[in-house]
Order: structure tokens, then sequence, then C-alpha cells
């Protein structure tokens, strides 16, 4: 057990690990004679250095000093130790491959590389860890860098490093499902294929719209013609039997061109719910509403636009 109100007075030899968290206050309270490293007034400068820097970050890192290559670590390393973690005193000053065994084959060359003066550093390499008591798949994102004393000599390896396995998982996940995806798409356009329709993708993000060219012959565009969201929906409504409105002239004099549905109610021939020039709209609900408006629309409109009007009158095709 530790004291974690334990705390180092400026200028005192534990100065270095002032604050830190838990392992600041642990690592001020153990006994270190019986470690690797030996006492803390014994540590070369450069060490308590490193340990004070180590602390001091938010993120998981260690130091790793002495040809043992004792263990130091931080609050956020904890983390990544799992189990071995919450006793953190069992462990700290410990060589790295008696806390590592099963990873020490892939991290010890790694070490020697630093210790000769190499650093090295690796995204999302893969670790098989048993920390908690069973066999784990782990991704790191670490770089480890050369310690030197106050001779110029490298001594111990700083280590920063983070746990990746979420964001590599993550990024298989997707990729499984785009190749699913694909798959898919490559069937789809082997039965349309075969069945003589025409497709057409659109990205609802950037807009684009990508037609195969029996979609395009379908809708009557020729193989180059520019084709967009608008040329979507035209698609879609005469996919559904409908046309989009279009423009029409109206024969009053000075008369603009006006929008309307070519599709017409079936029992009074007006296009359906749109403004007819004489500001009539088609309501029809029953049969005999559909007389009523046969009777009233045509002659309101007349005597409104006169004969002229290009609109389409009841009973017109």
């Amino acid at each position: 057990m530790f004291d974690a109100r334990a705390a180092a007075s400026p200028g005192s030899i534990l100065a270095f690990a002032s604050g830190g968290g838990q392992m600041g206050a642990l690592l001020r309270s153990l006994e270190w004679s019986g470690t690797g490293l030996g006492p803390v007034d014994a540590w070369p400068p450069a060490l308590r250095m490193a340990a004070g820097i180590m602390l001091g970050t938010g993120q998981p890192a260690f130091v790793a000093w002495g040809a043992d290559l004792c263990l130091l670590f931080n609050d956020a390393y904890r983390a990544m130790l799992g189990a071995r973690g919450s006793d953190p005193a069992r462990i700290l000053g410990q060589p790295f491959r008696q806390v590592w065994p099963e990873v020490w084959d892939i991290v010890g060359p790694m070490f020697e590389g630093a210790l000769r003066g190499e650093p090295s550093r690796a995204d999302d390499h893969p670790f098989l860890v048993q920390r908690n008591g069973y066999p784990e798949q782990i991704y790191v994102r670490f770089s480890a860098t050369s310690l030197r004393d106050e001779a110029g000599l490298v001594s111990g390896v700083f280590c920063t490093c983070a746990d990746t396995t979420d964001k590599v998982v993550s990024q298989r996940e997707r990729d499984l499902a785009l190749a699913q995806l694909a798959a898919s798409k490559d069937t789809l356009e082997i039965v349309a294929d075969a069945a003589e329709f025409g497709l057409f993708e659109h990205d609802v993000q950037s807009g684009v719209v990508t037609w195969s060219p029996r979609a395009r012959a379908h809708f009557g565009l020729s193989p180059d013609a520019p084709v967009d969201a608008g040329t979507l929906g035209h698609a879609r409504h005469a996919a559904r039997g409908r046309a989009l409105p279009r423009r029409v002239p109206c024969g009053r004099a000075g008369g603009a061109p006006r929008t309307r549905w070519p599709t017409r109610c079936a029992r009074c021939s007006w296009p359906r719910r749109t403004a007819r020039p004489c500001g009539a709209r088609c309501r029809i609900s029953s049969p005999m509403a559909a007389s009523a408006a046969a009777t009233s629309c045509s002659p309101r409109c007349a005597a409104t636009t006169g004969a002229s009007c290009s609109w389409p009158r009841p009973g017109s095709t």
C-alpha cells in the first residue's frame, strides 16, 4: 500500500516526482532499495528527469532504465496493463520482460535498437497479450526514444504509446461492410443486366448521379448527356407514372408561361389539385363533386381568360 497524499517538498530528492497522480505518489512512497533501480537518492539525474516528464504527461508512457530495463510508468499507462495494473506497487521497478513476458520477443529487439541510439515507432502494431488472464489481440501505436545519462551513454528507453484496438477493429468492420456492399452491387448489376433494367446511383453527400447506359436509354438520355439530381427527380416521377410539372404558354395577351401537371383528374379532366388560370382547383372527392366541377369550372375560366386560353377545359384530352 502507499499513501496517495505523500508529497515531495521543494528541493528534496523527490521533487522530480511532484504531482503525477497516483503513480507519482507511489513513486515517492515506495521502498526502492528492493528493486533493480535502487534507492531514489542514488538515481542519476537523467533518470529522475525522465521520470518527472513521464509522470507529467497525460499520454500513456513509461521509462525502461538500466541493464534490466526496469519499468516506471504513469497513470495513463495503467489502463494498458489491464489486471496487472490493479496493484502497481507489485510491478513498478521490475524488469520489463517480467512484466510483459508474452511480448518480449517483439519488444525486446525494438528496445535493443533504442539502446543503440536508434529510435523506433509503429502505428497499430499487433500484440497478443494476456494482461487480463486470457489471450487478447490488441493494437498499439508507440514511439521509443533513447535516454542518455550525464556521460552521453544510452542507459534507458522512453516510450509513449496508445491503444488503437478500437480504431483498428472499427476500420476492419467498415471495410468488411464496404466489401459486402460492393459484392451486393455486383450481384444487382448482373441481375439488372439479365432483366434489362437500368440503374442509377445517387450519392446524397456529393450530389453526384451515376447512370448506367441502359438507364439513360430508358429515360431518353444520350450517352454523353450531363445528368444531375434534377434529372434524377424526373426519373423518379416517371418511374411512378407521373411527370414533373412543365411550363406551358397561356393564350392571354401578355400572359406568362404557367406551370401545370399533365396528369389530369379522370373525372373533371383538370390537372389534379393545380391552379387554373381562373384560380379554381380540382378538389374532386366524389362523383357528385365531379359533376359540379364539370359544370362550373369551364364558364369561370372562359369568363376570366377568354377562348384563347390554352389551358384544357373539362372533357378535353
